[in-house]
């Protein structure tokens, strides 16, 4: 897939104090194009939505539609901030805008581009990613929707030593989905891991990772 990258110290001139808004690039790609178009078409369809309940579909339509569409997606492109600043300061800053709108005449650049973990584009698609289940969009929408919004952060900000662990936040989210335990246990249970998991390798834990998220679970009251 064919998006250029825009390094932090660009960035920051780009930026400037962020009483203005970045313009689109007048010099986007194919892929760049397409991307900023599928994104608008949609945010257009829902339109009039609260913040949070647009949160929710188009992190599923930028995860399973609208970047894999475009192209092929890597999860190296994923990880790559320089990537999503690109998208959110020069493809589509005021798609982005929408969401996060200025707050007395500055506009949020950490939901833009300054914090990685904070960066809107990026966390809803590593939140998709996160929570998807066997990669089937139905499985992935049920665990979304039933979760809470706040729950993208504390997915998204808690990577944990060594990176993401895809199949625990899964079987974290599985059970959002299901009920069995709410956000504001995930919180909780998600710094246990933390400190737990530095110590047991989840999938040699009795019954696998679906039973060192018991421990963790069970421990916490």
């Amino acid at each position: 897939m064919n998006i250029k990258k825009l390094g932090r110290k660009s960035c920051e001139e780009i930026w400037g104090d962020g009483s203005v808004l970045p313009a689109v690039d007048g010099d986007l790609t194919a892929d760049e194009n397409h991307i900023r178009e599928s994104c608008r078409v949609f945010l257009d369809g829902i339109r009039g939505a609260s913040e949070y309940d647009v949160d929710w579909p188009f992190a599923l339509e930028l995860y399973f539609n609208i970047l894999p569409l475009a192209g092929t997606f890597t999860l190296r492109e994923a990880a790559d901030n320089d990537v999503w600043r690109r998208l959110a300061v020069q493809v589509m800053p005021d798609l982005v805008e929408r969401r996060w709108q200025s707050n007395n005449g500055i506009h949020a650049k950490d939901h833009f581009w300054a914090k990685p973990q904070r960066s809107w584009l990026k966390s809803l698609w590593w939140y998709a990613h996160l929570s998807c289940q066997n990669d089937d969009r139905a499985l992935s929408e049920k665990c979304v929707l039933l979760g809470n919004t706040d729950s993208i952060q504390h997915i998204v900000e808690r990577p944990g030593p060594g990176g993401f662990r895809v199949d625990l936040c899964r079987e974290l989210m599985r059970r959002i989905g299901n009920r069995s335990i709410n956000v504001s246990k995930l919180k909780k249970v998600l710094k246990l891991n933390t400190s737990r998991v530095c110590l047991v390798e989840p999938e040699l834990y009795a019954g696998g990772i679906a039973g060192y998220v018991d421990s963790l679970v069970q421990s916490i009251p």
